[in-house]
């Protein structure tokens, strides 16, 4: 279950046979996310998030174990065509923050992250848009933006997100694609820092016009 309420909105544009699996993704995701924020030693977070590389890239050849969020995946995410090795470059994305020192290339790698869980989602719902992986990345580093502590390195998340986000609501998306279109148009109202009244109306739009 999402709990984010304009997450769960933009999920909601989706095809039905999809949302399952998004809400799977999202899971992991969140799950990854949970790891990189517990971790106060990034070489124990680093063994961790490797254990769940590789169950990931197991579940390709393999049942899952009994794990609820490896379980969902592989009961909604895997039969629409998302291979778990696919899934395993979001946890390069988080490894990424627990490098030393924190700089640049870390935050464009973590981008990496939006990038594969965006793909995943374009492949489940049949979306074709082009600028999925641009929204992908732009989302990630919005996401990374919001939750950095370091004044400066927020900053350098929010530039380096802003041309990503440009880019993915330049074109009209599709029906199928219009979930990662509105989580695109999310990210950038949290850079605009939207009114919650004006957030909500345009995402409403959105759902009707794809841009």
């Amino acid at each position: 279950m999402i709990e984010n309420a304009a997450l769960a909105l933009a999920v909601s544009y989706a095809p039905k046979d999809s949302r399952a699996a998004i809400e799977a993704l999202f899971a992991l995701d969140g799950l990854l996310a949970g790891i990189v924020r517990a971790t106060t030693d990034p070489l124990i977070g680093q063994m961790r998030l490797t254990w769940w590389r590789e169950a990931l890239e197991r579940l390709d050849g393999a049942p899952p174990p009994a794990e609820p969020v490896l379980s969902a995946i592989a009961e909604h995410v895997l039969p629409l065509g998302v291979t778990g090795a696919a899934l395993a470059a979001i946890t390069d994305g988080w490894e990424a923050l627990l490098e030393e020192p924190f700089g640049g290339d870390a935050v464009e790698r973590h981008a990496g992250r939006g990038a594969a869980l965006f793909e995943a989602i374009a492949v489940v719902t049949g979306a074709d848009d082009r600028a999925a992986v641009d929204a992908g990345r732009g989302w990630a580093l919005a996401d990374l933006a919001a939750h950095l502590r370091d004044p400066a390195g927020g900053a350098e998340a929010a530039a380096r997100a802003r041309p990503y986000l440009r880019a993915a609501l330049a074109q009209r998306w599709s029906r199928a694609g219009r979930t990662i279109g509105a989580l695109a148009l999310l990210a950038r109202q949290d850079l605009d820092r939207t009114a919650p009244v004006t957030r909500l109306g345009r995402l409403l739009w959105y759902r009707f016009t794809g841009r």
